[in-house]
């Protein structure tokens, strides 16, 4: 003889039927938990031998393209970075110059996560080796000299003076012998003069 569920148990059993779906969508999944940095290239405290000419940075779950952001920076808080960051899934990259000298980098980014969530971080390599050195490249706002030349010095007068002409051997000479015998000529005019003058009024009472 068998014996039918109740009206209580049907009922429950129509609850259960009806809670499971919805706590099934509710609970969390690691597919939609926050993402997390699983790895970089360069490495985080990896020592290079060489530039390299872009980072990347892996995580565990996939990222939301929207709001990424990556910069890699010199020691003096200058971006090397030369283009914008990409997203791949569960990965984020960006190109950096490779002509930088030796030194250490900071890499700082932030990405979004699948469920929304921000995450944002930062991690260092160092360039030990390269063949761009830092006195190849001049500091920002010091211009570079120009070459240097045996005749600049004399070719250039400093700020302020004019530049003088060119000295003829002849000038001080040609210069000195024209208006300095012009006085002493006139003196010795005057002199013939006031001769001849006396000497013509002797006559005249003689």
């Amino acid at each position: 003889m068998s014996t039918r569920p109740g009206p209580r148990r049907l009922a429950s059993l129509a609850v259960a039927l009806l809670i499971a779906p919805v706590l099934a969508l509710v609970a969390p999944s690691p597919a939609l938990g926050h993402s997390s940095q699983i790895g970089s290239s360069p490495d985080a405290g990896a020592v290079l031998d060489a530039p390299p000419e872009s980072v990347v940075v892996e995580f565990d779950s996939a990222l939301l393209d929207v709001g990424t952001a990556i910069v890699v920076r010199d020691a003096n808080g200058a971006s090397i970075t030369t283009s914008a960051p990409l997203v791949e899934r569960t990965s984020i990259s960006v190109e950096v110059d490779p002509r930088v000298p030796a030194g250490e980098y900071t890499v700082a980014y932030r990405v979004a996560s699948v469920d929304g969530h921000t995450i944002e971080s930062s991690f260092t390599y160092t360039v030990a080796r390269s063949d761009h050195s830092a006195e190849a490249v001049p500091s920002a706002g010091v211009a570079a000299s120009p070459a240097r030349s045996d005749h600049s010095a004399e070719a250039v007068p400093p700020a302020g003076v004019a530049a003088s002409p060119a000295r003829s051997d002849h000038s001080a000479e040609g210069s000195g012998s024209g208006p300095g015998w012009l006085p002493v000529a006139a003196a010795v005019g005057v002199l013939v003069a006031l001769t001849l003058g006396v000497a013509g009024a002797i006559a005249l009472r003689r």
